[in-house]
């Protein structure tokens, strides 16, 4: 097997396993807060309200949630396959850099959603439309 195609495939490997433990995180996090909210409102419904406020579980929080974190991951991921591919000897550059551009192009999507959203936050609260 071309080191290339092997690097290929430990890397989407590692890129997969990365983005199921993030939403895994999420999900665990998730059930977390239901039980907490449950549990508060199985003792003093006032209590709850004050706790679901204070959570925020409506979702309007006021940047999106690890987009420039995930973003740069992302980037440096696809950066780093490309800088590999680079130092390869063989004819597999091209695919090493090929495959680099999937994590790079997603990254960079997910800073620019992150840079967009906070610039319309920041125009949001000066008062602006």
């Amino acid at each position: 097997m071309p080191p290339a195609l092997m690097l290929s495939i430990v890397t989407l490997f590692i890129l997969g396993v990365a983005v199921t433990a993030m939403n895994l995180g999420r999900i665990i996090q998730g059930w977390m807060i239901h039980r907490s909210l449950r549990a508060a409102m199985a003792t003093d419904r006032k209590l709850a309200e004050d706790l679901a406020a204070k959570l925020d579980v409506v979702g309007q929080r006021a940047e999106p949630r690890g987009d420039d974190r995930a973003g740069v991951v992302l980037v440096a991921i696809g950066l780093a396959t490309a800088g590999y591919g680079l130092i390869l000897d063989d004819a597999s550059t091209r695919t090493m850099l090929g495959v680099a551009l999937f994590p790079s192009f997603v990254g960079a999507a997910l800073l620019l959603r992150y840079a967009l959203h906070k610039r319309a936050t920041a125009k949001k609260n000066v008062g602006g439309d």
